[in-house]
């Protein structure tokens, strides 16, 4: 794992035991409870975003196991049918997963690594309301944006210039990512790897494409250029 890695997953993991333990006073002093637990992965077919660097260090843990081609495979294909999706919530009408779920027991394969997307979205709303068939849709989440800011600050601080807030699915960032970690250490596994980014966007058009293509209403806006004035899109 490379320096740089390793400094984003410890600031991960800084910022997400932080944020648990202030998210599980608030919970108590509010009669409320983190309801998500492992097995229930409806957000894991969201729409769910990273940057470059988080998609290295998801990139190194992926490829650290047996099944990584599976799951790369499963990245390729996740981009290749939300193809010009850029609204969460019809990504999910898609049901395309994660790649790095593990579709039968609902659980995620590489946790430790995962982006801060995903670390810091969580519910106090029963877990079974996130789904789209729910009856009852109603779903509560706190705004966890500054830890989230936290981490892009961090990827932009790293990145070569020009430091630009750029993201992309998960899936996308991963294929990326790995086809970064295979070359750069002259990996045998890079020739399995490179087809399967053939045909995607880069991090940066995908970027672009998703603030052109998206429906904002004022609010929205109002949204977008806060968190890309803070450093994360």
């Amino acid at each position: 794992m490379s320096r740089q890695s390793r400094e984003l997953k410890r600031l991960l993991e800084g910022l997400e035991l932080a944020t648990r333990k202030a998210l599980e006073e608030f919970c108590r002093r509010d009669g409320k409870a983190i309801s998500c637990k492992k097995g229930c992965s409806a957000c894991c077919y969201l729409l769910a975003t990273g940057m470059p660097v988080e998609g290295v260090v998801l990139a190194e843990a992926v490829l650290a196991r047996p099944d990584w081609l599976a799951i790369l495979t499963r990245a390729r294909e996740a981009m290749l049918l939300g193809k010009d999706v850029y609204d969460r919530v019809k990504w999910m009408q898609l049901k395309i997963p994660c790649p790095v779920l593990d579709q039968t027991t609902g659980a995620c394969l590489c946790y430790d690594a995962r982006t801060a997307c995903c670390r810091f979205h969580f519910s106090v709303s029963p877990p079974e309301n996130c789904s789209l068939e729910a009856t009852d849709k109603t779903v509560i989440y706190p705004n966890l944006v500054e830890a989230e800011q936290a981490v892009w600050r961090f990827c932009i601080d790293n990145m070569p210039e020009p430091k630009l807030p750029i993201a992309g699915p998960i899936a996308l960032v991963l294929l990326l990512g790995a086809h970064t970690v295979l070359y750069e250490e002259n990996d045998p596994r890079f020739k399995e790897v490179e087809p399967l980014v053939v045909g995607l966007p880069n991090c940066m058009d995908w970027s672009m494409s998703c603030i052109q293509n998206m429906d904002w209403n004022e609010s929205d806006t109002e949204v977008i250029k806060t968190i890309i004035r803070n450093g994360g899109l």
